[in-house]
């Protein structure tokens, strides 16, 4: 799948504003008949081994980027724990040309617990050398405060399922108002994933939610 696979960015924004202050990058296979999203072929790269390697291409192609557009938008990839080692190997083959500094790495809570100790280490490394944390798909999984608290991360990404039904369950609303003053009172950056009409980002704002993704 060499020079197939292609990175599209899905802009962050500013759930008051609407203006754009991240983006996301999103997996793209560009096949003979058409584009594919990351969903249908992710599991292909997965049972054949292969995920190492899209991440990578995926994390080339945004150095590569920021050195074009010499944009200051910080960019976010998605990156399994498992091959952690592997981002930071690269960026210690080519330590100038590929930077971290601007670059958000996002992490699913899931992936953390199989290895907590190992994960916070290499977190710790990839964070020394400017990379923004972000713990992703927040409450899908293994939610805890220790993930909050013993985890080197610069914030949380509420899962889209808390999103979706924001405006009719009293208790979601009170747990995302609730990561808000928590994220606040920590300079935690709390970005709501799934955001797709105006009546969600107006009760997100309300409850202090300013960042959206959707």
């Amino acid at each position: 799948v060499d020079g197939q696979i292609e990175a599209w960015l899905q802009p962050e924004v500013d759930l008051v504003t609407g203006e754009v202050i991240a983006a996301e990058a999103l997996a793209r296979w560009r096949t003979a008949d058409g584009v594919e999203i990351a969903s249908s072929f992710i599991d292909i790269a997965r049972r054949a081994g292969m995920l190492e390697q899209l991440m990578a291409e995926m994390a080339g192609q945004l150095w590569a980027w920021r050195r074009l557009s010499c944009s200051n938008l910080a960019v976010a990839l998605n990156v399994s724990a498992a091959h952690l080692p592997s981002l930071l190997a690269l960026h210690e083959q080519d330590p100038i040309g590929r930077p971290f500094v601007g670059m958000r790495l996002e992490i699913a809570e899931t992936d953390i617990i199989h290895d907590f100790d190992g994960a916070r280490k290499i977190l710790t490394k990839l964070r020394e050398l400017g990379a923004q944390i972000m713990l992703d798909d927040f409450g899908a999984g293994y939610s805890s405060l220790q993930m909050l608290s013993d985890l080197p991360i610069d914030g949380i990404k509420i899962d889209r399922s808390y999103v979706a039904r924001i405006e009719t369950d009293w208790r979601v609303r009170n747990l995302v108002t609730s990561l808000a003053e928590f994220a606040r009172s920590t300079n935690m950056i709390v970005v709501a994933e799934g955001v797709e009409t105006s009546r969600q980002a107006e009760f997100l704002t309300k409850m202090g939610i300013d960042r959206g993704q959707g």
